[in-house]
């Protein structure tokens, strides 16, 4: 149900949740099906949006139930790169362990 809902910007509730930092909500979406590697219209996965914010720990949910970290945006960014660009350094250690 939770793939069903999408925003106007083409969100899903786990790029919200991811985004915002809910690691709690980011579980309950994937115990409910929400697909981890979905994207939206520009290329960004649930893990591009928590790593963007410094969300180390949903995105420690995330990679947990294998988030693909290479997944490219359409200006052609991992996760790591919008860590990095935003100066997230947990969220850069995390992803290179």
């Amino acid at each position: 149900m939770a793939e069903k809902i999408n925003t106007n910007d083409g969100w899903r509730p786990l790029h919200i949740v991811a985004y915002n930092g809910q690691d709690q909500l980011v579980k309950l979406l994937i115990r409910s099906g929400a697909e981890i590697n979905v994207r939206d219209p520009q290329g960004y996965t649930p893990a591009h949006r928590a790593a963007q914010n410094g969300h180390e720990t949903a995105l420690a949910v995330l990679l947990k139930h294998k988030a693909d970290v290479k997944t490219c945006t359409s200006l052609n960014r991992t996760p790591l790169h919008d860590a990095v660009r935003t100066g997230e350094e947990p969220v850069v250690k995390l992803l290179l362990k």
